[in-house]
């Protein structure tokens, strides 16, 4: 996971990657995600922040390793969410898919626990 997660703090020096969930939910999840708390700020719906996920093991045609990098703002109490950009980079560094919305629409969110 270290070295998959290598090449997201070198694309992004200002970047600082917080880990959301232990190695066990990880596993489950089948990725690494994380929350650059450089980018935290007020914004949109509630929150905004850049989230990062590193794929365990390939998935849906991407090979493990693979980064997924979402602009988000989430508004908690109102249990609300959205995306606004992404980015999609192979494990050796090149881009895939970059692409942002202008308009994005917010989508509800039903929280499992805290």
């Amino acid at each position: 996971m270290v070295s998959a997660a290598a090449p997201a703090a070198a694309a992004s020096p200002a970047a600082r990657w917080q880990r959301l969930f232990v190695s066990d939910v990880e596993n489950v999840l089948g990725r690494g995600v994380h929350v650059d708390k450089a980018s935290v700020k007020p914004g949109m719906i509630g929150r905004q922040f850049r989230q990062m996920q590193v794929l365990l093991r390939a998935h849906a045609g991407y090979l493990k390793g693979t980064m997924l990098y979402t602009g988000r703002a989430v508004d908690c109490a109102g249990s609300r969410a959205l995306a606004h950009r992404w980015r999609i980079v192979r494990p050796d560094g090149t881009v895939l898919l970059d692409w942002g919305v202008a308009r994005p629409s917010v989508s509800r969110v039903q929280w499992g626990g805290r």
